[in-house]
């Protein structure tokens, strides 16, 4: 092989200088026939200018005398040289009497390596296709906003909460708003609430992550609804918030049907949470098929099976999300209503200690939404006369019905 690669490179320069040689001796031809073509139109009579003569035409002065090769000459050939592919071949790399060619020899030779295996080349674009793959998943984000509400920043929100979904990470969300249309402002705002609803969930230990985030979210869009109510940042905090109840309702979405008396049960739970009552419920749903007693405020006991304490179980967590949904629906028509943020907080705060407790954990701060101090916040505090919380009916029927 080096023989055939040594005999390539003398037949290469051979060729060079002989290209020299014909192209002095084209040279030599020119001037002749200019010299010729010189002396006939000068006419021949001059002296030193006769018929056979090797005079010199007027105007021709000492062409063909010099004809060697000139330093711009030798520039070319040397770079005709450091050019040719059997060079490269002699010495191992292309161009070697450039100054960075080793460098580049080496980058050529790490990306042949890269690309070795079919593969190792289709990985040489998942970057790509991974961004493709989330700007389409943004965009289904937005088409899940434009189901009940159009606006950008919600439409941002959504989509954002699906990119995060999706990959279950923060990266990739802001590149992901831009390809799927935002702009940078909305893309960075929603980018900016969703990673604090992300980062604040992995505190709020829940059994249920999504119930997390709303959690989370809840958190973020009270407190600047309450600093700086109807703002931009309290408006994306909002979206956020509807974006990640819309995902816990998506986990929740009903289908659970139960007597009219497990629901006058799993009612009376609900307008007052009692660890005792979740107690029984689990131990009843997991005993035998004869099932066991609910516990019930003021210690009454009601007789259930197995089969019905675990159809309340699951009802409990639909309803739960399904009151959250109707409540965060009736904030978003005035996000300003702190008596309606209040009822909404109570709603979320009730679904974590209900969750809380069917996982058999203990109820902390932080998963907590008790009410607020009213020295310190402006809340308004609940009715002493009338305690339970109210979500408008007609929003509670249409989020059972689907009509929003």
């Amino acid at each position: 092989m080096m023989k055939i690669l040594f005999l390539c490179a003398v037949v290469n320069v051979v060729a060079i200088f002989q290209v020299r040689h014909l192209s002095k001796a084209m040279r030599s031809g020119s001037d002749w026939i200019a010299n010729r073509l010189g002396l006939a139109a000068q006419g021949s009579s001059s002296p030193g200018h006769g018929g056979g003569g090797g005079g010199r035409a007027l105007g021709m002065g000492n062409a063909n005398v010099n004809n060697s090769m000139s330093p711009l000459g030798v520039l070319a050939a040397a770079t005709t040289i450091n050019s040719s592919p059997i060079t490269g071949w002699v010495a191992g790399r292309n161009s070697p009497l450039s100054r960075w060619s080793w460098l580049d020899q080496l980058e050529k030779r790490n990306k042949a390596r890269g690309l070795a295996t079919e593969d190792l080349r289709a990985a040489a674009h998942a970057t790509a296709f991974d961004r493709v793959w989330l700007a389409t998943v943004a965009r289904d984000g937005i088409a899940r906003a434009r189901r009940t509400r159009r606006g950008r920043t919600r439409e941002a929100a959504f989509a954002a909460n699906n990119v995060a979904h999706a990959t279950g990470l923060t990266t990739g969300i802001y590149h992901g708003l831009l390809m799927a249309g935002m702009s940078e402002r909305e893309a960075r705002l929603a980018a900016d609430v969703e990673v604090d609803i992300i980062r604040h969930a992995d505190r709020e230990s829940l059994a249920s992550g999504h119930l997390s985030r709303v959690l989370a979210a809840h958190k973020h869009f009270e407190r600047d609804a309450i600093r700086n109510p109807g703002e931009r940042n309290a408006m994306a905090r909002l979206h956020g918030l509807e974006a990640s109840v819309d995902r816990y309702r998506g986990e929740y979405s009903g289908g659970v049907q139960i007597s009219d008396r497990l629901h006058r049960l799993g009612y009376e739970y609900l307008r007052n949470p009692e660890e005792a009552f979740i107690g029984s419920l689990q131990t009843a749903a997991s005993g035998p098929a004869t099932g066991g007693s609910l516990t019930l405020p003021g210690g009454r006991m009601e007789p259930v099976t197995a089969n019905e304490a675990d159809r309340l179980r699951q009802w409990l967590s639909n309803e739960h999300a399904l009151r959250i949904q109707a409540a965060t629906i009736w904030v978003a028509e005035d996000p300003t209503d702190l008596q309606r943020i209040r009822v909404l907080r109570s709603e979320i705060d009730r679904a974590a200690m209900t969750d809380q407790l069917q996982a058999g954990r203990s109820i902390t701060g932080a998963v907590s939404l008790a009410q607020p101090d009213i020295v310190r916040t402006r809340l308004p505090q609940p009715n002493p006369t009338d305690p339970h919380e109210h979500i408008p009916l007609d929003h509670l029927r249409a989020v059972r019905f689907r009509h929003r």
